[in-house]
């Protein structure tokens, strides 16, 4: 079934015709059921509509963008899948919710514990359906920001590339993508233990302290950039980023691509901040201003050619 007629019955607004189709099609087989039940879970959960809309401008306003984001915010509910120690029966197999926000995206999270997530340009959140009773776990491959909600008894465990985070009820920012060479933790308040993935305590972080992982080697440090919570509001800053990462960065926060030679910006650096909202080419524009090069955008393959 395509996903507009499930928003239309979900938002109420189906004829009769497809308010019958859309209820045998989501109790035809428990996959629909569950299909289902998670897209209202993303619905319910994710702030797309302004607070300052009438209530018929929030239905209509929130539910096309909705459709609009919807291919870019994957959740993977055809394709969940069952991961299952062999000792066990299938009766305790473990459901896993894969939510995938593409580039050029901002999404937010309340998952079931009251915990605020909020989930930056190609990043993936996995979370399962199932955990143990002695804690909260999920899995981020990207850029986060946690509001966790406090549960003295409960620690909240985010996982990374060989590392875990383990925290109670605090604030704190994640940047770590697959294809960058370094992983980021960024502490606002409350407090957060870096672990290994047996559980052994690395370090603990204070408000307004990072973390820094590059090549195994793990930096403690005050917080360099202050505006670095503030991706979420539509602010990008950079303080003292190379160009290489600014490219990085922009190429993710505008879902398009950068061609040019590295080596010769690798050893450039740029400290700035702007709003999203400022376009990508105002961006480059003062990028050009700072370092003298010159570029080609071929919105037809959505390419950034740089030349010096």
């Amino acid at each position: 079934m395509k996903i507009d007629k499930l928003l239309n019955y979900i938002y109420g607004v189906s004829n009769a015709d497809e308010k019958i189709e859309a209820y045998e099609w989501i109790h035809k087989t428990e996959a629909n059921k569950s299909f289902f039940l998670q897209l209202r879970r993303i619905i319910d959960y994710t702030a797309f509509y302004s607070p300052n809309k009438s209530k018929e401008e929030r239905s209509t306003a929130s539910r096309w963008r909705f459709v609009k984001v919807a291919a870019a915010i994957l959740l993977i509910a055809t394709t969940t899948f069952f991961l299952t120690d062999r000792k066990e029966s299938i009766s305790n197999q473990l459901l896993i919710n894969q939510v995938h926000v593409a580039k050029g995206n901002i999404s937010q999270l309340l998952l079931s514990d009251s915990t605020e997530v909020w989930l930056n340009s190609n990043t993936v959140l996995y979370q399962p359906t199932k955990t143990s009773p002695n804690e909260r776990r999920i899995k981020v491959q990207g850029g986060a920001f946690f509001d966790v909600k406090h549960k003295a008894h409960k620690p909240f465990i985010v996982e990374l590339d060989g590392y875990n985070i383990k925290v109670h009820g605090t604030k704190f920012n994640v940047n770590a993508y697959p294809n960058d060479d370094h992983i980021i933790v960024s502490l606002l308040s409350g407090s957060i233990e870096l672990t290994d993935t047996l559980n052994n305590s690395l370090v603990k972080l204070t408000p307004n302290q990072e973390i820094t992982i590059k090549d195994n080697q793990i930096k403690v440090s005050k917080i360099l950039n202050p505006e670095v919570f503030n991706w979420r509001k539509g602010i990008l800053s950079f303080e003292q980023q190379s160009y290489t990462e600014i490219f990085s960065v922009l190429e993710r926060t505008y879902n398009v691509s950068f061609s040019y030679k590295q080596s010769k910006f690798r050893n450039e650096y740029f400290s700035g901040k702007f709003r999203k909202s400022d376009g990508i080419e105002h961006l480059l524009s003062v990028l050009k201003a700072n370092r003298n090069f010159n570029y080609k955008y071929d919105k037809k393959i959505n390419v950034i050619f740089i030349t010096l």
